[in-house]
């Protein structure tokens, strides 16, 4: 099974992006893995901003081994990610 993801929202709070942008908040965190426990071999596709690994500013860094650790409990080891276009677009 497919799960395109956005990590903003779902993997953390407004109040956690206040505190320090591209965080994961455990407790989203740990919700979704309970989702991910009872899915036949989910595959995770990134569809946020965190797919590029850099923020569209240029200067914060995505810390996309951060996210894999945290879900690294479910089982998922890699991700994928939806396209990027030269203008910045998601491919569809």
């Amino acid at each position: 099974m497919y799960i395109f993801l956005d990590i903003d929202g779902i993997l953390n709070t407004e109040a956690d992006w206040a505190r320090k942008v591209y965080s994961l908040n455990p407790a989203c965190v740990k919700a979704f893995c309970g989702l991910l426990d009872n899915l036949p071999d989910p595959m995770i596709v990134l569809s946020s901003t965190w797919r590029n690994g850099i923020a569209r500013d240029g200067t914060t860094a995505v810390h996309i081994q951060d996210l894999l650790q945290a879900i690294a409990s479910s089982g998922i080891t890699e991700l994928d990610r939806t396209g990027i276009s030269p203008d910045g677009c998601v491919f569809s």
